[in-house]
């Protein structure tokens, strides 16, 4: 292929005169300046000079940016985005108090965002040389309270926060016009305090060195400095120039030194008005033939066009078709890149034989995982709890995001996962600093930082971390053919993050806000950072070109991705917000919205007007702000040039699966897992495990036969689980006084009328539970709903005494005879066992578990157990709660005396069997509403029933155990509702 600059760099090259021995007169370069759009077009007009030169060194001239060209003729530096910030926060608080605006200075963090609209603005006003206080006072005059309207919400809100919470459209509407009409008032003045404030220590904005430039060109000195200079200046491909741009070329074209080579040649940009007039002011260096070489008709390129429902897709199909086209000439292929959010995904898909890459482009830091992890960093330093001895705690929430960011995974996954583990199992609302302190890493993070110093000590050990890693891989990989380490990316990311944090201190310091306090500091850091972009740049003469739009100015591929190709990206949607309204940027000739989307159709249709193949790849979603829509060029394409683009649809289409029973057969090593639960082994069958068995075998399976888990979030609102934890160590701890005692009425009593007593020991137990005390009013009011629970036992219990009390939280094991061949091992922990006597004066056992839940009833007063002569097959037959006291109650039947003697349950020693139990279940909710029947028995006789039951727990096993039964999913929906492994077996889980 031709290329732009390839034709720019044999214009030059062959006109350069000749030697005595006939060759180019290489020195000749040295009288030439080269301005390009970007350095990386300078780089590849470099590359074709040498390849002209036949690949021979040679004195290559000067190659600059149009910035430069300006820094050529001025003495000012231009500063950075924080450093004009910081000094226009000190004029615009001046110019306030000064006019008598301000009741006091505003916090900085606030002004950021009104501060970079007003650098936006007055960097404008400069380049395109508007007289300033004719502009700004007419900007005071047109600004009414109704404009607030013309805002989105969220610049509203951001308003409001700045002008101390003024609510538009409200009652407060007045004083919300005089904030604004104080603003717009003295922007004028404020203008002209800054420029003068940066004058006096010579750095400047871009707009203000192009300005002050201008009003030099009548001096002398100008053109003393020209005198300086190589003796011919070339613009090579730069498209829409500001006003100061161009009043500075034609300066340089009446004094004889300038020419211009424009890339206009291609007929879908030639209508534009900027090309027309950059023509006519300046001409074309190039003849027509040299500015159409390698310009392919549209209608002769072979397009391709994608639309993929996400992100990540796109960047999956973009590797797929580079890896369709290899690597043969990988220097003429590029990826584009108009959304920066896909620049990692990108990375990551790239084909293993894209061995060598270069990424130019901008990538926002707010956008990478650097700014992620100080959001965390923050966050945590935001939530940190005192405790007694100065001992501190961290609030979970702000903990489990650092144990889950990817650069803590990336060092030590296993600690990251055994801590969030353990967080969740414990439910550690504040997790206390030295539960986090056995490593380095972790004593460096969780620990009271104090400010910026403490995000850049974090930093810096994962900068550290990933160098080392880096080397370690590169000395590995030498000889390799392996793609390079991707997570320069990172270490990027990172030593700009620093920079933004040494330049952030230095400045606070400068300005005397050295003392600003830690959650402001940490607040401005985020705000900060989140404005500002990395640039990456590196040697572009070899590999793969991955770039943003604008970086592709005056480069020609033969090939190119383009990702993101939907309207409101490619075009981008206006984003920026001005002080300036539109009817007077239209008036003083400011860019206005339609000036700036021609510019991007020129960079569009110039980008592909060498390729011949091109790829648009678009994102088809349609949610919120999505629109699932094409970019219009794409349309344009089609219908104004009549070109033709292939639709072409993804490679991985996702097929549903139809409906089928997921089963486990039971293999040698499934039966050997089984083999856990017997007699000698290590495993126990639960009652919870026996009631997922019998709502879904495979469940039972992936939960407790190969102990698979997903661990549950935490939450701040108390869940059912452990209000029910809370409630039962409670009654355990109320009670344990009682163990092996008579109960009497009048203890009770007393227990019940004083409220004060039962919330303390509620309290007591939620601390136990979740590590702190409840302190907010939520927390205090499920403290005062357990109570009453707890209270409401106690009531149910004054009309069974006097009753004597046996055990709490009585733990049982049991190796359980199924058949001769068959011993399986049981586990249970009852939450009561009580002795109370009947009308008759005989005495009942009470096997009681208390729930939290709604009872499953027929009635009002009968715990649901249809058929007691089947118990094992479904919720509909006996409800879990019932099933799982029959188990208690079958396994205390089979507890031998030697057993029972030592849980100190010697008044139960008749006869080896009870003659008399009862299976209880209190169901709280239910004992709260008095005016109804809570009666709490299963069975008014389990021993009647025993033998069935015994029977039935026995076939269960045998099922089990049965090497030809699989365990089969579940035929009932309903029972996937909460289940955890719904993805597993493709159903739907919450409907």
């Amino acid at each position: 292929m031709t290329e732009f600059l390839q034709t720019v760099a044999k214009h030059y090259f062959d006109a350069l005169p000749r030697r005595a021995d006939g060759c180019p007169d290489y020195l000749q370069l040295t009288d030439w300046i080269f301005i390009f759009p970007s350095r990386r077009a300078g780089l590849f007009f470099g590359k074709h000079l040498c390849t002209l030169n036949g690949e021979r060194p040679l004195l290559a001239p000067q190659r600059i940016t149009i910035g430069d060209l300006f820094g050529l003729f001025s003495d000012f530096r231009v500063a950075d985005r924080t450093e004009l910030l910081f000094r226009l926060y000190k004029v615009y608080n001046e110019v306030r108090g000064r006019k008598g605006v301000a009741d006091g200075t505003e916090r900085f963090e606030n002004f950021i965002f009104w501060g970079e609209m007003m650098l936006r603005d007055f960097d404008e006003v400069d380049k395109y040389l508007v007289p300033a206080d004719k502009l700004f006072h007419n900007v005071r005059d047109l600004k009414e309270l109704e404009n607030l309207g013309e805002w989105d919400e969220e610049i509203r809100k951001l308003f409001c926060e700045f002008w101390h919470n003024v609510a538009p459209q409200s009652a407060q509407a007045g004083s919300a016009k005089e904030s604004f009409t104080h603003t717009w008032a003295i922007l004028y003045e404020v203008y002209s305090r800054f420029r003068q404030v940066l004058r006096d220590e010579k750095i400047a904005y871009e707009g203000m060195r192009q300005r002050d430039v201008i009003e030099r060109l009548p001096f002398a000195d100008m053109d003393e400095r020209l005198s300086h200079l190589p003796k011919h200046i070339v613009l090579v491909g730069i498209t829409a120039i500001n006003r100061a741009e161009r009043e500075l070329l034609l300066w340089l074209k009446n004094r004889g030194v300038l020419e211009c080579c424009w890339d206009y040649a291609d007929e879908q940009v030639q209508g534009l008005s900027f090309v027309k007039e950059n023509l006519a002011d300046f001409g074309n260096a190039l003849t027509e033939d040299e500015a159409r070489a390698g310009i392919i008709p549209i209608e002769q390129k072979r397009l391709k066009r994608m639309a993929v429902p996400s992100g990540v897709g796109q960047t999956n199909e973009a590797a797929k078709a580079l890896g369709a086209w290899g690597t043969a000439d990988a220097i003429h292929t590029a990826v584009v890149l108009p959304d920066e959010h896909l620049l990692d995904s990108m990375l990551y898909h790239l084909p293993s034989e894209f061995t060598t890459y270069n990424v130019t482009m901008g990538y926002s830091l707010r956008s990478t995982q650097v700014a992620t992890l100080v959001d965390a960093l923050v966050e945590l330093q935001s939530n940190i709890r005192w405790g007694s001895n100065r001992a501190i705690s961290f609030y979970y929430k702000a903990v489990l995001p650092i144990l889950s960011h990817a650069f803590m995974l990336d060092l030590d996954l296993e600690r990251c996962d055994r801590l969030r583990n353990r967080i969740n199992r414990e439910t550690l609302y504040y997790v206390p600093e030295e539960l986090l302190a056995d490593d380095e890493l972790f004593r460096l993070i969780f620990r009271r930082g104090g400010s910026i110093g403490y995000l850049r000590d974090v930093l810096r050990y994962f900068l550290e971390k990933f160098r080392v890693a880096a080397d370690d891989e590169t000395a590995d990989d030498e000889a390799s053919d392996e793609k390079p380490d991707r997570n320069v990316l990172n270490r990027e990311c990172l030593i700009a993050y620093m920079q933004v944090l040494d330049q952030l201190e230095n400045e606070l310091k400068a300005s005397g806000m050295a003392d600003m306090d830690a959650s402001s500091v940490f607040h401005l850091v985020r705000k900060m950072a989140s404005g500002l972009s990395v640039s990456f740049s590196g040697e572009p003469m070899m590999g793969l070109q991955v770039m943003g739009v604008l970086e592709t100015r005056a480069i020609d591929f033969s090939r190119i991705v383009i990702l993101s190709a939907n309207e409101g990206i490619v075009p981008a949607k206006p984003s920026q917000n001005s002080f300036i309204p539109n009817t007077l940027r239209k008036a003083f000739s400011l860019p206005t919205q339609i000036y700036k989307d021609s510019v991007f159709a020129y960079h569009f249709y110039r980008l592909i007007s060498r390729a011949s193949e091109v790829v648009f790849l678009y994102d088809s979603r349609f949610n919120g702000l999505q629109t699932g829509e094409q970019s219009r060029y794409l349309m344009q394409i089609e219908y104004l040039t009549g070109a033709r683009i292939e639709q072409i649809e993804p490679q991985n289409h996702i097929v549903a699966p139809d409906e089928q029973i997921v089963q486990v057969e039971k293999t040698a090593d499934v039966m050997a897992q089984l083999d856990r639960f017997r007699k000698g082994g290590d495993g126990k069958f639960s009652a919870t495990s026996l009631k997922c068995y019998r709502t879904c075998p495979l469940q039972f399976y992936l939960s407790f036969v190969r102990r698979l888990s997903v661990d549950d979030e935490m939450d701040d609102e108390m869940d059912d689980s452990r209000f029910g934890t809370i409630l039962h160590d409670t009654l355990r701890a109320f009670y344990e006084r009682f163990e092996g005692q008579m109960v009497m009425a009048d203890v009770l009593r007393r227990a019940i009328d004083d409220k004060a007593v039962i919330q303390q020991m509620v309290e007591e137990q939620y601390a136990n539970l979740c590590h702190c005390r409840p302190e907010s009013g939520y927390q205090q009011f499920i403290c005062m709903l357990i109570a009453e629970n707890v209270r409401s036992v106690l009531k149910h219990d004054k009309s069974l005494t006097p009753f004597f009390y046996l055990a709490g939280e009585f733990q049982c094991q049991l190796d359980f005879e199924v058949n001769d061949s068959l011993n399986v091992r049981l586990k249970a922990i009852y939450d009561r066992l009580d002795v109370v006597r009947r009308s008759d004066g005989t005495g009942v056992l009470r096997i009681v578990d208390y729930k939290t839940g709604s009872p499953k009833l027929r009635d009002k007063s009968k715990v649901e157990i249809a058929d007691p002569d089947d118990i094992c097959s479904s919720e509909v037959k006996c409800s879990g709660e019932a099933f799982q006291l029959l188990l208690y109650c079958t396994m205390l039947a089979h507890l031998d005396p030697a057993a029972r003697e030592q849980a100190h349950l010697l008044p139960l020693r008749e006869n080896n069997a009870f003659s008399h139990v009862e299976p209880h279940l209190y169901f709280t909710r239910s004992l709260l509403k008095e005016d109804e029947e809570s009666r709490t028995s299963v069975f008014d006789d389990f021993e009647s029933h025993r033998e069935s039951i015994e029977r039935q727990m026995k076939a269960m096993f045998e099922q089990i155990y049965d090497p030809n039964v699989p365990f089969v999913q579940t035929a009932d929906e309903n029972n996937c509702k909460y289940c955890k492994f719904t993805e597993i077996c493709n159903r739907s889980g919450k409907k």
